[in-house]
């Protein structure tokens, strides 16, 4: 008679044989490298809170005002919109950014330090621009002026004098005349902007039955395609924020798909540092990561090729390299830094500062297999981005401290905290690195 199988060998044998489902850090992420002394689920909660609140302030708080002339050649009003005297109406209204679609127009755009502009001549489809505008400033033509209609947005039509038998006064006039609009010329465009309540317009004109149906069946096309989008899961934004699993304790990796998270971090550092309001229990460090690569020389190398131009390619700064490693010893501290030294000279006469006070400081972090990287600001004056320091530094950092005794540290917990934090991980800094070593590198070049 055969033996009867061991239950429990067999189940115990079961207990390792599956398949880790958790989105785990890997190299083409960028996101967010959080750490935290104990309780990995609620640093994970708080991050995610904190950074979903911020991204939500910042959406809200931003409006644009999207620009169009159609095919038609009308720089007399590009070059009244983007007047400054046009722009600061625009900002004293809450306008943070503008389209615009030049046309054929000669318009050459230069930069603006009241709103962020953009602009192009021609696209197949201007209607998305139209979408998450908030409001529309359109050349009289029929064709745009419904189209913005159809949109539901607030619109001010802009009339050009200079076209003879000008009949897009009619239209213009008829339609402000039943509140679908506002329009004006552009001697008279500031002052409208200024002025105007747009809230006051009524919604796009009724058309007749047939017109509501041929709506009613492009809007069900329309829907159709949208939900066949929506079934690739590759085409669809599931989640702003998720969670990734890094394999070491008390580091976490937040994903994200916004365009730039160390934008993000620094409106969470500088708010901490305007009300001192302390926002996190677990959460203790956020450092942006603009880009992550395998954990080895040629890797990093090439993904710095990429990123470092874009801080280092303007006038001459200070910088600093802070280079920290969890779980890999084969990734060498030295080797890393002189070639990312070397990289940052050859883009012109950028120089070393040890002493905490570099313009711009490269984060190199490496978590197993994975390298993270980012370039920063204000790494020294931000407390390495240590939230908690952040919140509980004195506002006056002089010589001799506030009380005049010298001593111009954090409060007795959060030094605590962060003598904890660097006892978790193992880490090793620049900053520590000898300044003959780091100059002799520069002198090469």
């Amino acid at each position: 008679m055969a033996a009867r199988p061991n239950k429990s060998s067999f189940y115990a044998k079961k207990k390792y044989n599956f398949k880790d489902n958790r989105n785990k850090l890997q190299p083409d992420m960028k996101g967010f490298l959080c750490t935290c002394n104990y309780g990995e689920k609620d640093c994970q909660k708080e991050a995610i809170n904190l950074l979903r609140e911020y991204s939500e302030e910042k959406e809200m708080s931003t409006k644009t005002v999207f620009v169009t002339v159609g095919t038609t050649k009308f720089d007399e009003l590009i070059n009244t919109v983007t007047d400054h005297r046009t722009l600061e109406a625009l900002k004293r209204n809450g306008y943070t950014s503008m389209i615009l679609q030049i046309g054929n127009g000669t318009f050459v755009l230069e930069p603006s330090d009241v709103l962020e502009i953009t602009s192009y001549k021609f696209k197949p489809d201007i209607g998305p621009d139209m979408i998450k505008s908030d409001l529309i400033i359109s050349h009289g033509g029929a064709g745009s002026i419904m189209q913005a209609l159809d949109y539901g947005k607030p619109l001010l039509v802009v009339i050009n004098e200079k076209l003879m038998n000008n009949h897009q006064y009619e239209l213009a006039e008829k339609l402000c005349e039943e509140k679908y609009l506002y329009y004006t010329t552009c001697e008279n465009l500031w002052n409208c902007i200024e002025n105007l309540d747009f809230s006051l317009l009524n919604s796009k004109p009724s058309e007749d039955i047939s017109s509501n149906v041929e709506e009613s069946t492009e809007i069900m096309d329309s829907l159709d395609t949208e939900l066949e989008s929506l079934s690739k899961k590759d085409n669809v934004d599931w989640n702003k924020f998720s969670p990734s699993v890094t394999g070491v304790g008390n580091c976490l990796f937040i994903s994200t798909t916004v365009e730039d998270p160390c934008d993000l971090v620094y409106k969470i550092l500088e708010d901490l540092e305007k009300t001192k309001v302390q926002k996190t229990k677990f959460l203790l460090r956020m450092l942006p990561i603009s880009v992550t690569c395998k954990a080895n020389l040629v890797s990093i190398s090439s993904a710095c090729t990429n990123l470092l131009p874009k801080y280092f390619s303007t006038e001459p700064t200070t910088f600093a390299i802070m280079f920290n490693h969890r779980y890999n010893n084969s990734v060498k501290r030295d080797e890393v830094i002189k070639e990312l030294a070397n990289q940052v000279v050859s883009f012109g006469q950028h120089t070393v500062d040890l002493s905490g006070g570099a313009k711009l400081t490269i984060i190199v972090e490496v978590v197993k297999s994975v390298c993270c990287l980012s370039v920063v600001r204000d790494y020294g004056h931000f407390c390495k981005f240590n939230l908690l320091s952040v919140c509980g530094r004195p506002e006056k950092r002089t010589a001799e401290g506030e009380n005049g005794d010298g001593d111009n540290s954090s409060s007795p917990k959060v030094k605590k905290q962060e003598e904890n934090e660097d006892e978790n991980c193992e880490e090793e800094n620049t900053e520590s690195k000898p300044e003959e070593e780091v100059t002799e590198i520069s002198e090469n070049h």
